[in-house]
């Protein structure tokens, strides 16, 4: 049987596949599934792609699937989520072959930076070449495994410390947090800061950067 990676906007008949699946995964409502798939109609940002097996007659079946969000600020950036292979084909390395045709995707878009979160497989994405990130910000807000992620950092912050040594704690939260609020003596709203460039190891040009956020458990 053949196995392929195609975007779900091409293939909007197994629209009900790929909610079978992620619902398998992470159960929610039918209803809310779909308004979420809805943004993945189209190739572009936000977009949904599908590892399908293919049947000797041609039929599809879903069985693989990711979601590819845009980076604000970086347009050759990209955030990858909701990866997902169905549970009863784990360990037969289709985790690797949906996120090398995720890395394909993003490259003919130009993204030169893919960043995901992970709380248990960081080994999983070591292996294909990502390394550790600090934070960074998708659009739609902050996703509950990032927000997460700033409540354990912000447990590590030193009230005692005065606010030049929290720095680099500091520039990690912000990179997450949805409003900067100045002191109350200031009297004009400082603006706020640039993005940040997230921790990346240079790899070489052919290869794109691949970076993971650990979010902990």
């Amino acid at each position: 049987m053949a196995l392929e990676v195609v975007c779900l906007s091409d293939h909007l008949d197994l629209l009900g596949q790929c909610v079978d699946l992620l619902n398998e995964q992470w159960p929610r409502s039918k209803s809310a599934r779909l308004r979420s798939l809805e943004q993945s109609k189209s190739d572009s940002f936000p977009t949904s792609l599908l590892l399908v097996q293919k049947s000797a007659n041609n039929e599809a079946t879903v069985i693989g699937h990711s979601k590819i969000l845009p980076v604000p600020y970086r347009m050759d950036s990209c955030f990858v989520e909701s990866v997902v292979i169905s549970p009863r084909l784990r360990g037969q390395g289709l985790g690797r072959l949906i996120m090398d045709g995720t890395e394909e995707f993003v490259k003919k878009k130009g993204i030169k930076t893919v960043h995901l979160t992970t709380h248990d497989q960081q080994g999983f994405y070591s292996k294909l070449g990502y390394v550790n990130s600090e934070p960074v910000v998708v659009y739609g807000g902050i996703s509950p495994s990032l927000q997460k992620l700033i409540e354990n950092n912000d447990r590590g912050w030193d009230h005692q410390k005065l606010p030049e040594q929290n720095a680099d704690l500091s520039k990690a939260v912000s990179k997450v947090s949805c409003e900067i609020r100045p002191l109350a003596t200031e009297k004009v709203p400082l603006p706020p800061p640039p993005p940040p460039s997230p921790a990346i190891v240079k790899l070489d040009d052919n290869t794109i950067r691949k970076t993971y956020m650990n979010i902990g458990k």
